[in-house]
């Protein structure tokens, strides 16, 4: 999915084309189409609400601002981040698990 560029938009994942133009997948989007498969998967052993709750849980530490920041600024969405040194790796796994 391709959505318009703001640094308020709340991402999932971030990359760039062949011609330099961000790829976005929204954070909603990536937790509400995760929730779908899960709850689609999980209804031939008849677990549907729970895989939809564990699908739009899993990535929620991914709302964080530090998180935020890092994927902004390592991807190069946002020009005016400066890194004083390379942002480690930000913990987001934690908050959905």
């Amino acid at each position: 999915m391709t959505e318009s560029k703001t640094t308020q938009q709340t991402m999932a994942h971030v990359r760039q084309d062949k011609h330099g133009q961000f790829i976005i997948h929204s954070l909603q989007g990536h937790l509400e189409g995760v929730a779908t498969l899960a709850s689609d998967f999980a209804s031939t052993f008849g677990s549907t609400d729970w895989a939809h709750l564990a699908g739009l849980w899993h990535d929620i530490g991914k709302y964080s601002t530090a998180f935020q920041h890092r994927i902004k600024t390592l991807s190069g969405f946002d020009p005016e981040a400066h890194l004083e040194s390379k942002p480690g790796r930000v913990d987001h796994s934690t908050a959905g698990a």
